[in-house]
């Protein structure tokens, strides 16, 4: 598993880098991206974002369906990240 500062690092360069031009539906400031800002300055969840982070893996079993490969893999990629944000100890 990598270390809390790759995290840090890919949470960053996730939001930095933002979504693919071809995504029609972005949402600037979602939840998943207010908990990968979290995972980029290696803050902790409160309980709240945390629930918040398990609906949003629920939801991620859909993103598989996105018909345009570059926001499926973005928002694949993002889940993976609030994951990991969510896993952190």
């Amino acid at each position: 598993m990598a270390g809390a500062g790759d995290l840090a690092i890919r949470c960053r360069t996730y939001l930095e880098k933002g979504p693919p031009k071809t995504m029609k539906e972005y949402v600037p400031g979602s939840l998943t991206e207010v908990i990968i800002a979290q995972g980029a300055q290696g803050a902790e969840l409160d309980p709240e974002l945390r629930e918040l982070g398990g609906l949003i893996m629920l939801e991620s079993a859909n993103y598989k369906s996105y018909k345009d490969a570059a926001t499926r893999k973005y928002m694949q990629l993002g889940a993976q990240l609030v994951q990991e944000v969510l896993d952190r100890k």
